[in-house]
């Protein structure tokens, strides 16, 4: 007895069945119909008097072409409700999935100051998890912090705090969070926060106060309501004797 295998598409895994029970070619007068994948025919003469619909997917023939139809269907795991084949979907593996709940940003700060980011990861899939958070320098693609590998149930959450010295710089920043997968590791949510330099806020300040004209700096200080600086004055005076 010979097998062969039918490739069935939309569905997985190969097909098998007896090539001596039926014709096999199409074009003839006893092909009926493609079910599931499966040719069926209609033998003539039938091979016993009360077998005449066959498939190569199943052994047997019937009278029926429903009970035809019924067999391919069981045979590939189907639920046959007797006119229809159905299957039901398999239920999804349980997942996890991160999310950045909160954070908190960075104020104004002097360079050589230490930058802290508290953050709060979630876990809102429908698993446990492995996940990392990560603080980023989003100007040199560098990592800044991280907090290692911590686990998290479904629902789970967690507070963790991340740190970096400031730099002679407005700092912009990246948190991020990784989940691991067997393969390695992938970003779940990030979100971008900048740490301003208190330094070159002051300084970009006088630059541009320098660079004003006398009538700017006059109407700035003394204007028609009061000026923009209350109290302020283009004079200096000398203490008194």
């Amino acid at each position: 007895m010979v097998y062969i295998e039918l490739s069935q598409e939309g569905r997985e895994g190969p097909l098998t069945y007896a090539s001596n029970q039926h014709p096999v070619d199409k074009m003839s007068e006893t092909y009926v119909e493609t079910y599931l994948g499966c040719d069926i025919y209609y033998l003539t003469p039938p091979t016993v008097s009360t077998a005449q619909y066959q498939s190569p997917c199943i052994v047997g023939g019937y009278i029926k072409k429903s009970a035809v139809k019924k067999r391919i269907c069981q045979g590939q795991g189907g639920i046959w409700d007797g006119s229809s084949c159905s299957f039901e979907e398999p239920e999804p593996s349980p997942e996890a999935k991160g999310s950045i709940v909160s954070y908190t940003p960075p104020g104004s700060t002097r360079p050589g100051d230490t930058v802290s980011v508290s953050v709060t990861a979630k876990n809102i899939g429908t698993g446990s998890g492995i996940f990392m958070l990560q603080l980023i320098d989003r100007d040199e693609n560098t990592i800044i912090d991280s907090t290692g590998w911590f686990t998290l149930a479904e629902g789970g959450s967690a507070t963790k705090t991340l740190t970096g010295t400031m730099p002679d710089r407005d700092w912009n920043l990246k948190i991020t969070l990784e989940r691991q997968i067997p393969t390695g590791a992938v970003t779940v949510d990030e979100k971008n926060l900048t740490a301003v330099n208190t330094v070159n806020w002051w300084t970009t300040i006088k630059t541009r106060w320098n660079n004003l004209t006398r009538w700017q700096k006059t109407l700035m200080v003394t204007g028609t309501t009061g000026g923009l600086i209350a109290g302020a004055s283009l004079y200096k005076t000398k203490k008194a004797p």
